[in-house]
């Protein structure tokens, strides 16, 4: 690995074991030298991590699972790029301590001088829409995304997740588990087999911006007090809202309209202008060196509905593609 530095900052969420979950927490590790440790939860060898040679796209968060005799069942690693793989088999080569239950191990790795996936503990809560449990994604380990994005993304399959609650069976209790979510699929360890699956089918309808995006999440579930929506410690006002939303259609859509520059060398896109009129949004001016590709990025995203927008709602703004 041509970075010097690995840093890894681990949670261990609470255990696959539905029945009795429990939670564990390390956090702040940093090793340096390539040698890779979370003691007495998990060690990976320098000798594992060695082998994984090339340029990091960025740091990346992790998803690792351990059994009750300590055995490493799953490791997921993403936000590295081509490294992924590589740093995804160094971690499951690894050694965790036996707990006698098993668990979850949540956190990232700094990769040299690549910018940290970033840790949001606002509270994001979700409608329970009617349903017997609510879930609560008490925090949230991401790279490539908006901690706002995120919220709405979540807000927006709620209804799925909340159709889930009658799989969680009679006589169940609240509980605390993990999620996985890298855009090749979910992952939850949340409750019964048949509930986690069918919120990992909810989670990964959840169209992530970018590549490199992916994210954990600390769960909780639990009787609705009161119905909920996706929200922030900070309110905003409508004028914010609106902002919100539109740097959001656009950011949304990355892999879309950068789609457009394919076969232009030379081209290069990185903001656009939008602008909301009636209650949908268009883009209104790009410029990526190729009239063409320019074109094609304004049909990518135009009258696009805003659902936070009124019809009198009008709003203009330069979007840049960077997360």
């Amino acid at each position: 690995m041509r970075t010097a530095v690995l840093a890894l900052v681990a949670a261990l969420a609470p255990g696959l074991a539905a029945a009795d979950p429990i939670t564990y927490r390390e956090d702040d590790v940093i090793i340096a030298m390539d040698i890779l440790s979370a003691e007495p939860f998990v060690s990976v060898s320098d000798a594992a991590l060695a082998k994984c040679t090339g340029d990091a796209a960025g740091s990346a968060v992790f998803y690792i699972e351990v059994d009750a005799s300590g055995r490493i069942t799953a490791a997921h690693v993403h936000g590295a790029g081509k490294l992924d793989a590589c740093l995804a088999r160094a971690l499951g080569a690894g050694a965790a301590s036996a707990w006698k239950k098993s668990m979850v191990v949540l956190g990232h790795l700094d990769i040299g001088s690549n910018e940290s996936p970033r840790i949001s503990t606002t509270a994001v809560e979700l409608d329970a829409h009617g349903a017997p449990w609510q879930v609560t994604a008490t925090k949230i380990g991401y790279t490539a995304n908006r901690a706002r994005d995120i919220a709405q993304a979540l807000d927006g399959v709620s209804p799925t997740i909340a159709a889930c609650a009658g799989k969680r069976g009679r006589g169940a209790t609240p509980s605390e588990g993990s999620a996985w979510l890298d855009g090749r699929g979910a992952v939850v360890r949340l409750g019964p087999p048949a509930y986690d699956a069918c919120v990992a089918r909810a989670l990964a309808k959840i169209e992530l911006p970018a590549p490199e995006s992916a994210m954990w999440l600390e769960l909780s579930v639990a009787p609705p007090a009161e119905a909920l929506k996706a929200h922030s410690a900070h309110a905003t006002t409508h004028d914010q809202d609106l902002r919100d939303a539109l740097t959001t259609a656009v950011r949304s859509r990355k892999l879309q309209l950068e789609g457009c520059l394919d076969g232009r060398p030379g081209t290069r896109l990185v903001s656009v202008a939008i602008a909301l009129r009636h209650g949908k949004a268009s883009i209104t001016k790009v410029s990526t060196g190729d009239a063409a590709a320019d074109a094609c990025v304004r049909d990518r995203l135009r009258d696009i509905a805003i659902d936070e927008a009124a019809a009198a709602d009008a709003l203009e703004l330069d979007v840049t593609l960077d997360q």
